[in-house]
């Protein structure tokens, strides 16, 4: 998040600013910085809080494509909807450490990710009671998509980031919410 952070530095003092702010996963702490949403001291707690409720659980994430049908069917935790090629739509699963090898040997043509985390993994959901609430202030900075919401949000629920960790991020709908937006516009 800080290396994110201070890219985005860069490229403003640079004269690019975006209008739109978008992050994959991580990314999304650094996005809603961008957008106003909190400051930097409050971003990098985050950032920390987030850090020891991963701590919690050890696996990994696989990223490969699959049907819808198999999306359904799946017995770990879906992650991310990524993009669709065809009738394909590419994702990030998590496993913890007891389901990588039966996974892998199910799905051999999937890639295995380096994270020691299986971030967005629902089991996440047990270890967000003593998560503290990080109330975002109103983001007039720059607009802001969230993907957990796949929605334009100027203001976060409080209980964001707990769904953040437990829940599958949906950048497809997320991209699909800024094309209804600005239809005109290319992306």
């Amino acid at each position: 998040v800080a290396a994110e952070i201070c890219l985005t530095d860069i490229w403003t003092r640079w004269g690019y600013t975006p209008d739109i702010v978008i992050g994959h996963s991580v990314g999304e702490l650094t996005a809603a910085f961008c957008a106003g949403l909190y400051s930097l001291e409050e971003i990098l707690l985050l950032s920390y809080e987030i850090g020891k409720i991963a701590q919690n659980l050890e696996g990994t994430m696989f990223h490969g494509s699959l049907t819808e049908e198999q999306i359904k069917e799946l017995d770990v935790s879906l992650s991310s909807r990524n993009f669709t090629v065809e009738s394909k739509t590419h994702v990030t699963v998590s496993c913890t450490s007891d389901q990588i090898a039966a996974f892998s040997k199910q799905h051999p043509d999937f890639i295995r990710m380096k994270p020691p985390h299986p971030w967005h993994h629902r089991s996440y959901q047990d270890f967000t009671g003593d998560f503290p609430d990080f109330p975002s202030r109103s983001g007039s900075e720059v607009l802001f998509v969230s993907g957990v919401t796949s929605r334009f949000e100027s203001e976060l629920a409080d209980n964001h980031w707990q769904q953040w960790l437990a829940q599958p991020i949906d950048f497809i709908s997320a991209m699909t919410a800024i094309e209804n937006k600005f239809p005109e516009a290319e992306l």
